[in-house]
C-alpha cells in the first residue's frame, strides 16, 4: 500500500484495536503512529519498549473489564526485543480473538517475524497492517503535499520539486528544513520557491545537484557563492567532494550505455537514480563528450588526493577544493553555451 492510500485509512475508517507497522524507515513509522494515535480515542498514553516489556503481566492487564479503568493506549516500540513464553503467546492469541477490556495498541518493529507464529497468524487476521517501505518520487511528492495541508499552506508542484532537489529523499532532513520554513513563513499560506530558496537552499545539507546545474547552466557565481556558503558553515570539502564523483562516475556509466536504452533503464534502477535526477544526467550528456568528463575525473581524482592528504589543514583543504571546482568550471565553460 502507498503512503497516500495509508494516510486515506487512516482519515476514513474508524482506527482497529491493534495496529502493526512494520518495515522500513524511523521518520515514517514516526509520522504514521502520531497519524493513527490522533484518531484513537484514549484517556492514557504509555510507550513501552520491547525489550523492556515484562509480556505475561502486560496481556494479563489486557484483559481487565473494571468500568472504572480508564480507557489506554499503549505503543509497543521494537516489537521484535519481545521476549515471549509459551503462556503469553496462548494468552495473547485468545485476546485478540476477543479483545476485551478497553485496551488499544500500537506494535512498531522491524518485520513480519516480530512475532510467534501463531501470534502473528492471527494478528494478521484482527490488526489492520501498516508495511512500510522507502517512499518512491511521486510519493514522496504526496508526503510534502500532506505536510502542507497539515499546516494549512498551499504548495504547488514546482516548490515541491526544489524541496525534494534541494533536501533529497531523507524524510527526516525533509522534516527539520519544513520545521525551519513553517518558522519562516508564520501566518503566510502560500510556500513560494523563493522562500524555499531563502530558507533550504543555501542552510540545507550539501546537494550536488544544485551546485552542478549552476555549473553546467555556466552560472559560475552562483556556484561558487554554494560553495562558499558549505565552506562558512565549517562543512569539510570531502563530504561534497565525495558526491560530486559520484555524480560525474554515474554520469559516466550512463555515458557508456548512452546507445543502449535497455541498459540505460537497468543502470537507472541499480544507480537509484530517480526521474528529475535521470532527465538532468539525459540533459548534461547531450552536453558533454566522455572525453570531458573522464578528464573532470582526474581532476576531481587529484583534488581528492590532495585533501585527503596527511599535511593538507581543514583551512588549507578549503582553498584546495575551491581551486579545483574553478579547474573543473574552466574545462566545462567550453561546452556551455
Amino acid at each position: 500500500m502507498k503512503f497516500s492510500e495509508y494516510i486515506k485509512k487512516i482519515e476514513s475508517e474508524t482506527p482497529n484495536r491493534v495496529n502493526w507497522l512494520f518495515g522500513q524507515g524511523k521518520k515514517l513509522m514516526d509520522d504514521i503512529t502520531d497519524r493513527l494515535v490522533s484518531r484513537i480515542s484514549f484517556q492514557e498514553k504509555q510507550v513501552l519498549f520491547g525489550g523492556e516489556l515484562e509480556i505475561e503481566p502486560f496481556i494479563r492487564s489486557l484483559f481487565e473489564t473494571d468500568l472504572f479503568a480508564a480507557s489506554r493506549l499503549y505503543i509497543i516500540r521494537d516489537c521484535h526485543e519481545i521476549a515471549w513464553t509459551d503462556a503469553a503467546t496462548k494468552s495473547f492469541t485468545r485476546w485478540l480473538q476477543n479483545p476485551t477490556g478497553e485496551s488499544n495498541l500500537i506494535f512498531t518493529g522491524n518485520g513480519r517475524k516480530d512475532f510467534p507464529a501463531t501470534v502473528k497468524k492471527q494478528i494478521s487476521k484482527t490488526a489492520d497492517l501498516f508495511e512500510l517501505k522507502p517512499l518512491y518520487e511521486n510519493e514522496i511528492r504526496d508526503y510534502i503535499k500532506n505536510l502542507a495541508v497539515q499546516h494549512q499552506k498551499i504548495v504547488n508542484s514546482q516548490t515541491i520539486q526544489m524541496i525534494i532537489e534541494l533536501c533529497g529523499t531523507d524524510l527526516q532532513e525533509i522534516h527539520s528544513q519544513w520545521d525551519k520554513l513553517m518558522l519562516y513563513l508564520g501566518d503566510t499560506q502560500e510556500i513560494r520557491q523563493q522562500d524555499v530558496e531563502e530558507v533550504i537552499g543555501l542552510t540545507s545539507h550539501f546537494n550536488v545537484f544544485q551546485l552542478i546545474d549552476n555549473m553546467m547552466a555556466g552560472h559560475y557565481l552562483k556556484a561558487i557563492k554554494i560553495i562558499h556558503s558549505l565552506l562558512e558553515a565549517g562543512i569539510h570539502p570531502l563530504q561534497p567532494m565525495s558526491m560530486i564523483i559520484r555524480h560525474f562516475s554515474q554520469l559516466e556509466q550512463l555515458m557508456l550505455a548512452a546507445d543502449d536504452p535497455t541498459r540505460l533503464q537497468e543502470l537507472k534502477v541499480a544507480l537509484k537514480i530517480w526521474d528529475f535526477q535521470y532527465k538532468k544526467f539525459m540533459a548534461q550528456i547531450r552536453r558533454l563528450s566522455l572525453a570531458q568528463v573522464e578528464i573532470i575525473l582526474d581532476v576531481l581524482g587529484e583534488i581528492d588526493t590532495e585533501l585527503k592528504s596527511r599535511g593538507t589543514s581543514s583551512a588549507h583543504a578549503g582553498v584546495i577544493f575551491e581551486k579545483g571546482m574553478l579547474k573543473i568550471f574552466a574545462n566545462l565553460k567550453q561546452v556551455v553555451k
